[in-house]
């Protein structure tokens, strides 16, 4: 049985973040929310060809592997985006 090492990551790091969900505003007021009072950038990524989705990238300095972490679940379990990545 081999066991995948996890990358080293070195804190603190620049971290993306990407979401995706239906409207783009309301991704914008959830990632506030959560990441404030971190600074942080938000751009459009992509448009799905149906224009049903939207996917928006987030990038920002994390401090910790639980922030990192952190961030990660309160995004995913927000109510106005549908995936994480």
């Amino acid at each position: 049985m081999t066991v995948e090492k996890q990358p080293e990551i070195k804190y603190p790091t620049q971290w993306s973040y990407t979401i995706i969900g239906n409207n783009s505003e309301l991704m914008h007021k959830a990632v506030e929310s959560i990441i404030q009072p971190a600074t942080y950038s938000i751009d459009k990524s992509h448009v799905s060809s149906s224009a049903k989705y939207t996917s928006l990238k987030i990038s920002l300095i994390v401090f910790s592997h639980q922030e990192r972490q952190q961030y990660f679940n309160e995004l995913g379990s927000h109510k106005d985006i549908k995936i994480v990545l």
